[in-house]
């Protein structure tokens, strides 16, 4: 479907603009972000990490839709096993 692919679109330019793990963009929160940051995980979750957010960044974080079901949730799709992602 449509909305699928658009969100899959989203997730891999998300991934290729921040250089976040598959892991650190699929437990993202709205709430993670923040006066221009994103707080993320680090590597091994001891702490987080702020990572500045590009113009062309703000943009897509704009265009994101909001999920109904998982409304806190930056991205709907769940990390299933390290080899495949799911919703």
């Amino acid at each position: 479907n449509k909305r699928g692919r658009t969100d899959l679109a989203q997730l891999v330019q998300f991934l290729l603009e921040t250089g976040f793990r598959i892991g650190q963009a699929l437990t993202l929160q709205w709430t993670d972000i923040k006066d221009g940051l994103i707080y993320r995980n680090s590597k091994h979750g001891e702490r987080y990490e702020p990572f500045p957010i590009t113009v062309s960044l703000q943009k897509l974080l704009d265009e994101m839709p909001r999920h109904t079901n998982k409304p806190n949730k930056v991205f709907f799709w769940e990390m299933s096993s390290q080899a495949a992602i799911s919703r």
